[in-house]
């Protein structure tokens, strides 16, 4: 005498009760019907919000809001009124942004007052390294340790914001490079910090080599879906980056990665497996 099964039509799985199998047998019990019970797509409960359901009635934006601050209603930044002790000048300033500490100095101050206090340390303990220059954009002098013998041309402050706009006017003459670096950036410091083989991988690359199709439930990615819907097109490590098992790690290559829907990445996690049953 053969297993029985269930006696569903195209359901091949090992009889459970009643003539079903587990799957089944569960669905006639809740709902009076082997089919699969059409369920109407939840909205967050904020009146006027068009976003999906994330969790206790809340979309993910108000629900990460109410468990913050006790509400979904944003809270609004009272500003407050605090007297600089460097130039003596007015400013405002959100203490709540501080942790409830009121400022001591002004934006512009603060960034003086650390370069003075790294000075006058240096000064104090490692005179023999320390030499003092002008700078050439502000017209203030400053003191720094040169290992090297080079003078230096601009001060701290005055570097980093020309650091700044360097990069702010590539942004503007390289618009499509800055956009892919900023998509790829973030999958490169990940892989980074779990001591993975890198190699410089862009994500258009990786869609279009296997053609917008998840490798782990065999069907198609709509690229033009939100982030946040659970189909959004992903990129997944076949072999992890940390693999949950101890064994060799993945490297980030062309040839480990491969598109996948966001919700199959995530039931995948750092296992070792190809498809998703």
């Amino acid at each position: 005498m053969g297993e029985r099964t269930c006696k569903v039509d195209g359901c091949a799985k090992a009889h459970y009760g009643l003539g079903y199998c587990r799957t089944h047998y569960r669905r006639f019990k809740e709902h009076g019907s082997t089919d699969l019970p059409q369920r109407e797509p939840r909205g967050c409960q904020v009146d006027g919000c068009p976003e999906k359901h994330y969790s206790v009635g809340y979309c993910q934006l108000h629900y990460n809001r109410q468990k913050r601050t006790g509400s979904t209603e944003l809270r609004a930044t009272v500003a407050r009124t605090f007297v600089c002790a460097g130039c003596d000048e007015t400013f405002d300033r959100d203490p709540d942004k501080l942790g409830g500490t009121p400022p001591k100095w002004c934006p512009d101050c603060k960034v003086d007052a650390r370069l003075l206090a790294h000075a006058t340390w240096e000064a104090a303990n490692r005179p023999d390294l320390v030499t003092e220059y002008v700078c050439k954009f502000c017209g203030c002098s400053f003191c720094n340790i040169v290992p090297d013998g080079k003078p230096r041309k601009a001060c701290s402050a005055c570097a980093g914001r020309l650091a700044v706009e360097a990069t702010e006017r590539w942004r503007v003459r390289n618009p499509e490079k800055a956009a892919k670096y900023k998509a790829n950036g973030h999958m490169r410091r990940r892989a980074a910090k779990k001591g993975a083989r890198l190699e410089s991988v862009d994500r258009a690359v990786v869609y279009a080599r296997h053609g917008w199709h998840c490798y782990l439930c065999d069907q198609a990615i709509d690229p033009s879906l939100h982030y946040r819907d659970p189909m959004y097109g992903t990129v997944d490590h076949v072999v992890p980056l940390l693999p949950n098992d101890g064994g060799p790690k993945g490297a980030h290559s062309y040839d480990n990665l491969r598109p996948a829907h966001g919700r199959c990445n995530r039931r995948k996690g750092n296992r070792r497996i190809t498809r998703l049953l």
